[in-house]
């Protein structure tokens, strides 16, 4: 089945040519919508297009193949940037075995370590930051805007929380974890 959305594109005026800054996808990638208003700070919507595209996942389960962890984690991290925590804790949550069966769970690490340090777990949110930095250093990834833009948050909330030394001890102890600890560690209650 084939979803047609309507996509529309900021108006350039007249130019008859202008510089692409970036492109975001490559023939044969999955276009995240939800993603991409998010990479351009569009926050609601993303939360909005992230709903729909769960509901519709919902509606037809052939949607879901290959796709279901990365709406989930794209919607997750849209309500964990708005601050809108509660929400993102219990789409977190219900989205975790989805991430794991996908072996996708260290998308989760910045975000979860985000909501632990909006609902006050500052520590265990050093600790993640840990983990995450040295499961991308492992696997030689490298974070998306909308990933990097989570970690400088979460990094600039650490700093202010945590003196210098307390932070780097924390993060150390992060980094022995795997990535399914540290993002159990960010969702418990």
């Amino acid at each position: 089945m084939t979803i047609l959305i309507e996509i529309r594109v900021p108006d350039v005026g007249n130019v008859a040519e202008i510089d692409v800054v970036e492109v975001l996808i490559q023939p044969g990638d999955i276009v995240a919508l939800e993603q991409t208003v998010a990479t351009l700070g569009r926050l609601e919507e993303s939360v909005l297009r992230g709903r729909e595209l769960q509901r519709l996942m919902q509606e037809d389960r052939s949607l879901r193949s290959g796709s279901e962890h990365f709406v989930l984690v794209n919607l997750n991290m849209s309500l964990t940037r708005l601050g809108r925590v509660d929400e993102a804790l219990e789409v977190a949550r219900s989205a975790l075995p989805v991430i794991e069966k996908a072996g996708r769970i260290a998308d989760m690490l910045e975000q979860c370590g985000l909501l632990a340090f909006e609902r006050g777990r500052i520590a265990n949110a050093a600790r993640m930051l840990g983990r995450a930095d040295k499961s991308f250093a492992a696997g030689h990834f490298r974070r998306d805007p909308v990933e990097q833009r989570v970690r400088e948050k979460l990094v600039l909330c650490l700093q202010r929380a945590l003196p210098a030394p307390e932070l780097a001890r924390l993060m150390q102890e992060g980094e022995a974890l795997s990535d399914e600890e540290a993002v159990r560690l960010g969702l418990r209650d």
